[in-house]
């Protein structure tokens, strides 16, 4: 009885052996959507922070563990009177609720192709389960290095915003309403095993860190994190979500203050620098040839710019998390 179950214990890992978890590629990703406006026009906007991660069996062409989440203080139309309505109560309430999540449940393949995910959706506190379209595009090989393969697929789908508590709305004179209540939605995924990063933004995406005892998706997300009622921002790894993460994250150097910052105290520290070489170079040259002392306090002056520059690279637009 032992060996049949550990037979059976062995047949299971064996078949999950081949599933590897992948993350969006947030920088080669998209999160759009679009509804009517005034009944003659449309707009559109995106959601510019997420992260997403999931499961991919290439050999049972199986995908599975659908995990997603929105920032929905995020939220782009273009319009920045627009965007911050947008994120008050009327709408999305962004303070109470921070993120927009799908988990999902169920895949549904044809031929050997995922066509359609089941899952549920959060906005506002309310889950409701959804179906969407997968336009699935399958592995390809990336062009710069071909040890590396990405995952490509759309997810579409529609909502009514209603249904999420989101029913702010003003009557038309010629009736209707100011703001239609379906709202048609597109994600176009990239997406990379957690093992590896897109060469084409191995300069500027962070390899996520997987945590001591942790599987891939909770570095990703913090174990569990998704199931929390009230999720907030601090469940998210700081390395992953820029807006809140402290030291020297890629966001840090774009800060116009912290550029100030570093480049005046690159110049005192080049200044200092200087004159440390000059009385070098004077206790030197009591010790040693003129040649040799001047080699030498170019040495240590060279050295010094060197430890100044990489010290204060993250104040500068420039970290360990661009390489």
């Amino acid at each position: 009885m032992r060996y049949i179950f550990s037979l059976i214990s062995f047949l299971i890992l064996a078949s999950s052996a081949n599933a590897k978890t992948f993350e969006v590629n947030t920088q080669h990703s998209f999160v759009n959507f679009e509804l009517d406006y005034m009944k003659v026009s449309t707009v559109k906007g995106a959601f510019e922070d997420f992260r997403g991660v999931f499961d991919w069996d290439d050999q049972k062409k199986e995908l599975k563990d659908i995990e997603f989440v929105i920032k929905s203080e995020s939220i782009n139309t273009r319009d920045a009177k627009r965007d911050n309505h947008l994120r008050r109560k009327d709408f999305f309430h962004v303070k109470k609720y921070p993120h927009i999540s799908f988990k999902g449940t169920k895949v549904i393949s044809k031929n050997q192709t995922p066509i359609k995910v089941i899952g549920e959706v959060t906005i506002k506190g309310v889950k409701k389960e959804m179906a969407f379209d997968i336009d699935w595009k399958g592995l390809h090989r990336d062009p710069v290095d071909k040890k590396k393969r990405s995952l490509f697929f759309e997810v579409e789908g529609s909502i009514n915003r209603q249904d999420f508590d989101i029913t702010w709305n003003k009557a038309l004179d010629q009736g209707g309403w100011v703001v239609g209540e379906k709202v048609d939605f597109e994600i176009v995924v990239e997406a990379n095993p957690t093992d590896s990063r897109a060469a084409f933004s191995r300069f500027y995406m962070k390899k996520s860190d997987v945590l001591p005892g942790t599987t891939d998706k909770e570095s990703v997300f913090g174990s569990d994190n998704l199931e929390k009622k009230n999720f907030k921002i601090n469940d998210i790894p700081k390395t992953l979500v820029s807006s809140e993460a402290k030291g020297p994250t890629p966001e840090y150097g774009k800060s116009l203050k912290d550029i100030f910052i570093g480049f005046f105290l690159f110049l005192a520290l080049c200044a200092a620098g200087f004159f440390l070489k000059k009385k070098s170079l004077s206790i030197l040259e009591t010790k040693m040839g003129e040649k040799k002392a001047e080699l030498l306090s170019d040495f240590i002056l060279y050295a010094l710019l060197f430890v100044v520059a990489v010290v204060l690279a993250p104040y500068m637009g420039y970290s360990k998390y661009f390489s």
